[in-house]
């Protein structure tokens, strides 16, 4: 059975309502993969919106973004063999090779739940002017707002998660846009994310 994907918004798969479709085969043997179907501008438009207004109604604590990506990267270690072979399938890469990028994907994501944990600015002591004893200076970490991830279909996995593991764990929200020839790779990290908690809309 044909395997149809368009996009992902606010924690559910959509179907587009564009005709523009791309068929995805295995580059090694031209086994169809499944079918793609474009998102329309307006599309475009509502998942970048809600990203936007997900960032500014709900934010993720240090100790939930650690959490949730901890769980994708615990995830992806107890499926390294099924993602592995989603990759080699989409850009015709080796298994073993594609073993090597699952491994440093969840590398990827583990030190980024640790880093989320240490999100924070500092305080320190600066040259009092003159009639002052002393003065403090300090900076307060904040995420940028909407992160968009668009990655290459070589690495599909390592370079998406080295875009969208560092944007959560700063608390960002990320639109992701991946390289139509690796579609299914992103499918499943988009998936693996959900299932390790993170709410609709990030």
């Amino acid at each position: 059975m044909d395997k149809c994907i368009s996009f992902y918004c606010d924690g559910s798969w959509m179907q587009s309502a564009s005709g523009n479709k791309f068929e995805m085969v295995n580059p090694w043997n031209g086994e169809k993969l499944g079918t793609l179907v474009e998102p329309t501008k307006a599309e475009v438009e509502m998942v970048v919106k809600n990203a936007v207004d997900t960032f500014e109604t709900a934010r993720l604590s240090p100790e939930q973004r650690f959490e949730i990506l901890s769980r994708t990267a615990a995830l992806m270690k107890a499926r390294l063999r099924e993602i592995a072979t989603v990759i080699a399938k989409d850009c015709g890469k080796p298994i073993r090779d594609a073993e090597v990028e699952v491994k440093r994907a969840i590398t990827t994501f583990q030190v980024s739940a640790e880093e989320a944990k240490r999100m924070y600015g500092y305080t320190e002591e600066l040259s009092a002017p003159e009639g002052m004893d002393y003065t403090l200076g300090f900076t307060v970490r904040e995420p940028v707002g909407v992160v968009c991830a668009i990655t290459p279909f070589n690495f599909p996995l390592n370079l998406a998660a080295h875009k969208i593991a560092p944007a959560l764990a700063a608390g960002n929200t990320v639109v992701f846009k991946p390289s139509e020839q690796t579609v299914n790779t992103a499918v499943l990290l988009v998936d693996l994310l959900a299932e390790a908690g993170l709410p609709k809309g990030f």
